[in-house]
């Protein structure tokens, strides 16, 4: 039992899944798109398709957003959610890193050898809450442009039915300006609600009432293979320290206090090759 649990019930910080049917990568294609995306599950190259020209002051500052997280982390960050950050319980909040993906999820990279992942090699845990955030991207030149951010991405999310209801682990994006204040991109067809399970009998995640990923529109359920993601840049946030962020929350999916990702059975997000591109 881990320190600052009540007596009755038990404070979980993550929860990993028994690891059934990952092992050696998602099985397949995922299937129809979303609405604004390109499905690029089959490994195609993605990112610029020939949008319209740009100024030379804009092309240099688009060329400064393209990450292939080849050569690092390209100043991409991760931590724990606002709702929890500073707590001092025990508990993997935040598996998100980079390097190369192996053993299950898509079992590589996009391209090459470098990607974000809530875990590389193997299954998300119970309880987590954190983001992964781009450094701030300088769109200024960009002003009065018609521009989309493109990333290719793969998810395998937990869900699962509890007291009459069904239960959905899940990650979205939101882009700000200001460090404090998110949104989702207008136009993003997204394919579920994200409803995290707080507890199972004695089990309970910290700040139960409190997970900001609850109740929003979002990447739920699985989509296996690697796909491309294009959506509009509103014109109001193509301007200097644009931050995007990925969020990603879990709940109790299953009766124990372990954090061992073994005991899971879903690798979770994958992001990797992102840019603002022309549209």
């Amino acid at each position: 039992m881990m320190g600052g649990m009540g007596v009755a019930r038990m404070r979980l910080l993550w929860l990993p899944a028994l690891a059934v049917g990952c092992a050696g990568g998602f099985p397949g294609d995922a299937g129809g798109g979303l609405d604004g995306s390109v499905d690029s599950s089959d490994g195609g190259s993605g990112g610029d398709d020939g949008g319209e020209d740009v100024s030379p002051a804009c092309a240099a500052a688009l060329a400064e957003v393209a990450f292939d997280f080849e050569a690092g982390p390209a100043g991409w960050t991760h931590d724990l959610m606002p709702e929890i950050a500073g707590t001092d319980v025990d508990w993997r909040f935040d598996d998100w890193e980079h390097g190369t993906a192996s053993d299950v999820g898509p079992a590589a990279c996009h391209a090459g050898t470098g990607c974000w992942a809530t875990r590389l090699d193997n299954n998300y845990i119970a309880c987590q809450r954190a983001y992964l955030a781009s450094p701030p991207l300088d769109l200024a030149p960009c002003a009065g442009e018609e521009l989309a951010l493109t990333f290719f991405h793969a998810y395998d999310f937990w869900t699962g039915e509890w007291d009459e209801q069904t239960w959905f682990d899940g990650g979205l994006v939101e882009l700000g300006t200001d460090g404090e204040t998110w949104a989702a991109p207008p136009g993003l067809d997204l394919p579920g609600t994200i409803a995290i399970l707080p507890d199972k009998g004695i089990y309970e995640c910290i700040e139960p009432d409190g997970f900001y990923l609850h109740g929003r529109p979002g990447y739920v359920g699985s989509n296996p293979g690697w796909e491309e993601v294009q959506v509009a840049l509103p014109p109001e946030l193509v301007t200097a320290g644009l931050v995007i962020r990925f969020a990603y929350s879990s709940g109790v999916s299953i009766e124990s206090s372990t954090q061992n990702p073994d005991n899971f059975s879903h690798a979770g997000w994958y992001i990797d090759d992102l840019a603002v591109i022309p549209r």
